[in-house]
């Protein structure tokens, strides 16, 4: 199974159920997911907000996905994800300066289940 179905198949199960998503310890947005596209580099997750019209949430490809037990997706960006823990090429990666990081940036992006 490639990238691209693994991630399709994690939100598939998330479709028509209020969600929550979070980064760290802030969240993003709460609402229904009602469609998710996946192309060009980037994942769009269309939510229903209550009380508002549809709002389009543009996450990057992670480095690698989890569909845990309880139904959660975890998005993992996080540097050793991407390097698969190898020793050298992370020093590499740390020594290089951060000026502006994206939020996800060495970080966990979480997709709960609210139902």
């Amino acid at each position: 199974m490639n990238k691209i179905d693994e991630y399709s198949s994690a939100l598939q199960d998330l479709l028509q159920s209020r969600i929550v998503i979070k980064c760290g310890k802030k969240t993003l947005k709460t609402g229904v997911l009602k469609l998710f596209n996946i192309k060009q580099y980037f994942i769009k997750l269309y939510i229903e907000v209550e009380g508002k019209e549809q709002t389009v949430l543009e996450v990057p490809y992670p480095f690698a996905v989890e569909l845990q037990e309880d139904g959660t997706c975890l998005l993992n960006y996080k540097l050793s994800a991407m390097c698969n823990n190898h020793k050298a090429s992370m020093h590499a990666l740390n020594s290089y300066p951060v000026k502006t990081a994206n939020k996800m940036y060495d970080n966990f992006l979480i997709i709960k289940s609210c139902n």
